[in-house]
């Protein structure tokens, strides 16, 4: 996918000594750092469109999941596994079965979390809980590039992964930093830093890409006996 980046060698022609076609070294050197400027902003761009093309073209994504918590200092704080299927615009479903089972589920419009050891559900509007989450961002649908800049990552955690740091054009968001790593088309693993210094990575396994998902999955339905708790 990734387009090589073209030959920064820039040659002119300069003339022979005396000539009226002699250029002045300060010119010279100034139009050749402008050209090696040029030709080095390309990868950026190219890494843009790649990502945002393959991240616009996920309709629908099935797939199971760890997740790690650690702290700035790299402190372990928590891990948990589990099961997740998404489908645009805003539909998603995690269900954790590590530590322990917990199900957060969105239809697009409100966001259920339900905690079975609790026997309690918690409703709340699905866009105003989101906001700077892994979730939204996976969910979402729209160009990565009208929030972040994209540039692409140079080291690579495995075998055939391209990688994307994505870092908000919104200082005031809840993560520093995001990076996107993808094989071909298919998200494999994003790691998220937080403005505090900690980070979240997600990897994800048995990865299905658009696959035809029944719209019941993303409802929640309250079981019999569970208390509900409204959240604005």
């Amino acid at each position: 996918e990734g387009a090589s980046e073209p030959d920064a060698q820039v040659s002119f022609s300069r003339g022979h000594a005396g000539s009226s076609h002699d250029l002045p070294m300060e010119p010279f050197m100034l139009i050749r750092a402008l050209a090696l400027t040029l030709l080095l902003g390309l990868p950026a761009a190219f890494a843009a469109d790649s990502l945002d093309r393959r991240w616009q073209a996920l309709r629908a994504l099935e797939a199971s999941f760890t997740q790690v918590q650690r702290d700035v200092d790299g402190m372990l704080l928590g891990e948990s596994a589990g099961e997740f299927a998404l489908q645009r615009p805003g539909r998603f479903r995690w269900d954790y079965t590590e530590p322990y089972a917990q199900t957060v589920v969105s239809d697009g419009e409100t966001l259920w979390t339900y905690e079975p050891d609790l026997a309690q559900a918690t409703r709340r509007p699905a866009q105003a809980a989101l906001v700077g989450t892994p979730a939204a961002l996976l969910a979402d649908g729209a160009a990565l590039a009208q929030g972040f800049t994209i540039t692409p990552l140079q080291e690579n955690p495995g075998q055939g992964l391209e990688g994307w740091r994505l870092t908000p054009r919104d200082a005031e968001g809840e993560f520093s930093r995001i990076d996107i790593w993808m094989r071909g088309d298919v998200p494999v693993r994003m790691d998220f830093a937080d403005s505090l210094g900690g980070t979240t990575e997600i990897q994800l396994q048995d990865v299905r890409r658009n696959p035809r998902l029944p719209e019941a999955r993303f409802r929640f339905k309250v079981p019999q006996g569970v208390d509900v708790v409204a959240s604005p």
